[in-house]
């Protein structure tokens, strides 16, 4: 499960982001093992190091949930089945 909004990374991680003003696309901040173990991601403006630790994490799985998505970040899960958190 890969997470980005910020009530569901407090909710994994029993903390809250770093608030900033204004509006941001979705940036993902943990994921979420089939484990249950929650793995926080690097704070980086650098979003292919983003997405090298996110796809670290998630290795050859072929479905993620999300709680959201830009068109950027579905390009980099590939062929993986996506589905949504509702909220």
């Amino acid at each position: 499960m890969i997470l980005g909004r910020d009530e569901n990374v407090a909710a994994a991680m029993g903390g809250r982001r770093i608030w900033v003003a204004g509006v941001r696309p979705w940036q993902p901040a943990c994921v979420v093992d089939d484990n249950g173990h929650v793995h926080a991601l690097p704070f980086t403006w650098d979003r292919d190091r983003l997405a090298e630790a996110v796809v670290a994490v998630i290795g050859t799985a072929d479905a993620v949930t999300v709680d959201g998505l830009t068109p950027w970040w579905r390009d980099r899960l590939g062929a993986r089945r996506i589905s949504w958190i509702s909220g």
